[in-house]
């Protein structure tokens, strides 16, 4: 039976692309005509109309292509890849910081991928059925993995632009929006009908309470706008262009503006803390949320579930000579500090920092980088050999 998030993987791409589609025709054929004609700016009309599909454009591709032309690293790495059968003869050879599964410095490997070697900060996703080098999440808006050394940077720049273009698209809802409310309210307030429809009724009004009450006679107003306007031949419209949503006071245009600003403020709150996470900590999402689940279980192996990470650590002689320690989750062994970090994620160069595809520092997934600093501090900790003897020597003590 498939799992919930391949179901996903083919569901949220298609409402994606409708919501895209939607939003891209409503600022379009929608917002911008009542800009150009109706509120006399068509400077700056053809203007906003240019930069919000410049904006979305590049968005949607930067989307797409997370979603369509990954598929390779997303299928893993086999063991006819060139990279990898290097990373294999490197840790034959014990020369460099591999995960490892005893004390002797055997390397982990993965029981669903024909027992490769486990790569360091890579997992297995399920959903995927790959291992995924760098990983970082599996996203199911993307129907893909993200990982930090192939998709994150992609991702960051996709969501950024997608953030922009969403605020871009709204700004002129912002004064028509207000202003269409104010109208709703003033005639909620002021016209017989709607008193005798709401505020005459207490009973009715106050049911839900006092919040219940006033956004009860914000929607009946914008509910009964048109026709009480329509019956009122003293009233006139604000706008010519009645057939558009944005042109008269409409629901639909409320909950446009309330869900796009959900919408930004959660992208933005994901999009901060993914830059926190591996900019400013240097540890991947699922290495701080397996910090986060040890720590709730109290430092404690439950159920055969250990995140600690065992790790083979070279003496640096090259002669295969080293040790097996063990890591706590969530210890920053990869921070290089926020600016190296950075460069590390999106390029040396400032230039490559704002062009998807390019990446002169890429990592390759296998390998990573690990500060002098750190390394001292590795090479200092004590072997789980040296620990398990000291234990038992206490124990036989007692």
């Amino acid at each position: 039976m498939p799992r919930l998030n391949q179901i996903l993987s083919f569901i949220i791409p298609v409402l994606i692309s409708m919501f895209l589609g939607s939003g891209i025709k409503l600022v379009y054929y929608e917002l911008c005509p009542i800009l150009i004609n109706d509120l006399n700016y068509p400077k700056l009309g053809r203007i906003y109309q240019l930069l919000f599909i410049t904006l979305s454009s590049i968005s949607t591709s930067l989307y797409y292509s997370i979603v369509f032309l990954f598929k390779s690293h997303h299928k893993g790495f086999s063991n006819h890849d060139k990279m990898y059968q290097s990373f294999e003869t490197l840790v034959s050879k014990k020369t460099i910081v591999y995960i490892a599964v005893d004390t002797s410095g055997s390397p982990k490997t993965c029981e669903f991928c024909d027992g490769k070697i486990v790569p360091l900060r890579s997992r297995h996703c399920l959903d995927c059925k790959a291992c995924i080098t760098g990983f970082d999440h599996h996203c199911v808006w993307y129907s893909k993995c993200i990982s930090i050394n192939y998709t994150l940077k992609v991702f960051l720049q996709s969501m950024s632009i997608s953030i922009l273009s969403i605020f871009i698209g709204i700004i002129p809802l912002f004064p028509l929006v207000f202003n269409h409310l104010n109208l709703v309210i003033n005639l909620t307030w002021n016209h017989k009908i709607l008193n005798s429809i709401w505020w005459d009724r207490p009973w009715l009004s106050w049911i839900g309470g006092p919040s219940y009450r006033y956004i009860g006679a914000i929607i009946l107003g914008y509910t009964y706008y048109s026709d009480i306007l329509e019956s009122d031949s003293k009233s006139t419209s604000t706008r010519k262009n009645q057939d558009s949503i944005f042109g008269k006071p409409s629901l639909s245009a409320l909950m446009i503006l309330f869900f796009s600003i959900v919408i930004i403020l959660v992208a933005t709150s994901m999009v901060a803390i993914t830059v926190r996470n591996v900019v400013f900590k240097g540890l991947s999402t699922v290495e701080i949320e397996r910090a986060r689940r040890f720590e709730r279980c109290g430092g404690r192996v439950i159920d055969g579930w250990d995140p600690r990470m065992k790790l083979w650590i070279p003496d640096g002689l090259g002669m295969g000579g080293g040790k097996v320690i063990l890591i706590e989750p969530g210890t920053p062994i990869f921070d290089l500090g926020p600016y190296l970090n950075w460069k590390q994620l999106m390029g040396d160069r400032v230039f490559e920092w704002f062009v998807p595809f390019v990446i002169s520092n890429k990592n390759d997934g296998f390998q990573w980088p690990i500060s002098d600093k750190w390394m001292k501090h590795l090479q200092t900790q004590k072997s789980i050999s040296e620990i398990d003897k000291k234990y038992s020597n206490h124990v036989l003590r007692k």
